[in-house]
């Protein structure tokens, strides 16, 4: 397999894979009116495919162990807890899905990410030296501040949005609550992704980055589809649909939710790679860290600048998003370097 050969390399993979993971999201608001469920069955068989892709060409070249010997030496408990991975990322990703497709990636993304972070860093809280726990837990507070105002920001434009509506149309525009709850239950599930993925890389039977990346992403193809046949029955808005409305997309359609799969693939299997190098090769683990979970401030810019999803707020709704994407920032730096 093919790994960065220098701490420059690592540090250009950490960030196209942050790019990566902020990106695919534009795939699935190009759709239109596309479902999300449908979108995602396109999203999940592009990660597959391009998880084949890269373990099959840049798992297999190069001088270090390739896909195939680790596929000979590895463990049973090790794939399956790869495996396993991928239903938590289907699961949780899938959740994100839903949530952008009724709060829009500026809300979904830094939503989901910060509750994922406060959750992953519970347990480091009480684990660190008096000094770190001290960083930490002011790291973590940022972080919850900075979700609570970029949900308030999304329930007051929300709500003045709704204001301009009939009143019978009111109740079916606010979905402002569903939204963030959406983000949040992402968030919760997303916090044992990389745990899970280190117990499929630990030991001497463990999975290389590549095969890694190749056991998450079929374990994501596996679990869409009871995903969807939930999702499909009880929708997260809109009337209950059925497979066969799959075959009435188009073709850019399907093509854009390939390519956001892809797309994401390519960002786990950057991040799992860049994490894997030698000390030698690897970049400071405060600018990892910062990279690895840097995505919503991007989402944010891209959100509101492209999608124009604040579009005409006014009042506090501004100062509010504008002071959660700087409290992100901020607790993403406190927590890097604690």
């Amino acid at each position: 397999m093919i790994l960065p050969g220098s701490s420059f390399t690592t540090l250009l993979l950490l960030a196209f894979s942050m790019v990566c993971f902020a990106m695919w999201a534009n795939t699935q608001k190009a759709t239109g009116k596309w479902r999300f469920e449908l979108y995602y069955l396109d999203f999940s068989l592009g990660m597959l495919l391009c998880g084949i892709a890269i373990a099959l060409t840049f798992g297999t070249l190069g001088n270090d162990i390739s896909v195939e010997d680790n596929l000979q030496i590895c463990g049973k408990r090790q794939i399956a807890y790869g495996l396993a991975a991928g239903a938590i990322f289907a699961f949780s990703n899938m959740l994100l899905s839903a949530a952008l497709s009724v709060a829009g990636m500026s809300v979904a993304f830094p939503i989901s990410f910060s509750v994922s972070i406060i959750l992953g860093v519970a347990i480091s809280f009480f684990t660190a030296a008096p000094g770190q726990a001290l960083s930490i837990g002011i790291g973590t507070a940022l972080m919850g501040v900075s979700a609570a105002a970029i949900a308030m920001a999304h329930s007051l434009h929300t709500m003045d949005i709704l204001k301009t509506l009939p009143p019978g149309a009111r109740k079916k525009k606010d979905q402002a609550g569903k939204g963030i709850l959406l983000s949040c239950i992402s968030g919760f599930f997303m916090a044992f992704f990389f745990p899970v993925v280190n117990l499929a890389r630990a030991s001497e039977l463990g999975l290389g980055p590549y095969t890694a990346g190749l056991f998450i992403a079929i374990g994501a193809f596996i679990m869409v589809f009871p995903l969807n046949l939930y999702f499909m029955n009880l929708p997260v808005t809109g009337e209950s649909i059925g497979f066969a409305m799959y075959g009435r997309g188009s073709i850019k359609q399907h093509l854009l939710g390939l390519l956001g799969g892809a797309m994401t693939c390519c960002g786990l299997m950057g991040t799992l790679v860049a994490l894997s190098v030698p000390k030698q090769n690897s970049v400071s683990s405060p600018l990892s860290y910062a990279l690895v979970h840097g995505s919503p401030l991007l989402s944010i810019i891209i959100g509101m600048l492209l999608w124009k999803e604040f579009a005409g707020a006014s009042g506090r709704t501004p100062l509010l998003l504008g002071a959660g994407a700087i409290l992100f920032a901020v607790a993403l730096g406190t927590l890097a370097y604690a």
